[in-house]
């Protein structure tokens, strides 16, 4: 299993400067590679390989710069291209000088730990790295890119190989993504609620927001750039703590359970609504199902993803489906048939369960103490 460990750089000047040279020169050849798309010309992987050796033939500054990231820009571009038909991304973008940040990938060839523990990339950059944990083996690669807030990073990939994880119990449990409750299971005790904070982030993120329109309005540049710069490191700490809360919640949900039926969902609809699309992003499901999927690898735990089509609409304990669809502001299901009352989203984490083939009344004793902070 490839996992990924990352660490602080602290790059001097120079260091800094010839990072950047390279990115120029690395967004160049992507910028390249997303023109010959547009134009419907060749785009394999072969063929920009030899293109990116004509081009530094061609170009002097070009081949100035190492040729590891360039091809790995290739590479990068032949995925991004894939994702695209296979429609899981929109089309490869061109990337702007001005609003684009540095990000270099560099593959075993082109970087190497020195004895003193420093960074050593192609082009003779040496750069010191604060170590806050060991590699558990020898980096396959290594992504070095500059953040919103301007400091900069090493994400290594490294192979591990660990056995699964002892679990406390061998539960059950059905999982539907929402928007009054993020993640919903089919038993108590696996709910996962907002982040905490969350309401005062958002208003100091309002906060600069407003007064950075103030600034700008007054062409005080300095100043904003002071105000951008809080504003980033501000949504830096509310991204790691919606990562946080959502890789204990997951290890919570995995660590109890065997068998996990999570929704198939893509919040793409969310976004398009008025009043949910701050909801949405607030969510950030996307992170929450990739920590899922992590922590039953971690675990050993069976993973069942399910179409959620007509989860909402079908009953979980007598299979009879309602004649209209429920509206959002409608958070109870009631069936027709059998008359039981559920919360909706309840009944569809148990739908969930079902149509993965097994039953969610089975394991509705044990439901362990909720983790503290998920909630």
């Amino acid at each position: 299993m490839k996992k990924r460990y990352t660490y602080k750089l602290r790059p001097g000047k120079t260091a800094q400067r010839s990072l950047i040279q390279q990115y120029s020169a690395c967004r160049w050849v992507w910028n390249q590679c997303v023109e010959a798309f547009n134009k419907y010309e060749p785009t394999g992987q072969a063929f920009l390989m030899k293109q990116v050796t004509a081009w530094r033939k061609e170009h002097e500054w070009l081949s100035d710069q190492p040729v590891v990231p360039q091809q790995q820009v290739v590479r990068d571009f032949i995925l991004a291209k894939k994702a695209f038909f296979d429609k899981i991304r929109k089309a490869p973008r061109f990337k702007s000088k001005k609003k684009s940040r540095p990000s270099l990938n560099y593959t075993a060839r082109g970087f190497r730990i020195t004895d003193s523990g420093r960074l050593k990339l192609a082009g003779n950059i040496v750069i010191p790295v604060v170590w806050s944990r060991d590699l558990p083996e020898d980096p396959g690669s290594v992504r070095v890119f500059r953040d919103s807030c301007g400091d900069w990073w090493a994400s290594f990939v490294v192979e591990v190989q660990q056995d699964p994880k002892p679990r406390d119990n061998d539960g059950r449990i059905g999982i539907d993504w929402g928007v009054k409750t993020p993640a919903t299971g089919s038993r108590p005790g696996f709910d996962m609620g907002y982040t905490p904070r969350a309401k005062s982030n958002a208003k100091n993120l309002v906060k600069y927001q407003r007064r950075m329109a103030r600034l700008k309005a007054k062409q005080d540049w300095e100043n904003y750039c002071k105000a951008k710069k809080k504003k980033a490191k501000l949504e830096r700490r509310v991204k790691r703590q919606r990562k946080e809360q959502s890789r204990k919640w997951a290890q919570h949900v995995a660590r109890n359970n065997k068998i996990v039926a999570m929704e198939d969902f893509k919040p793409k609809f969310l976004s398009k609504k008025k009043n949910m699309a701050k909801k949405s992003a607030d969510i950030a499901i996307g992170i929450v199902k990739r920590e899922l999927i992590s922590a039953c690898q971690i675990f050993g735990s069976d993973l069942y993803v399910i179409d959620p089509r007509y989860t909402t609409m079908d009953c979980s304990n007598c299979g009879t489906r309602a004649k209209s669809k429920l509206d959002l502001g409608v958070r109870t299901f009631q069936c027709s048939t059998c008359n039981i009352v559920l919360d909706r989203d309840v009944n569809a984490a148990r739908n969930m369960l079902l149509r993965a083939g097994f039953n969610p009344t089975v394991d509705e004793d044990l439901n362990p103490a909720s983790l503290s902070g998920c909630r």
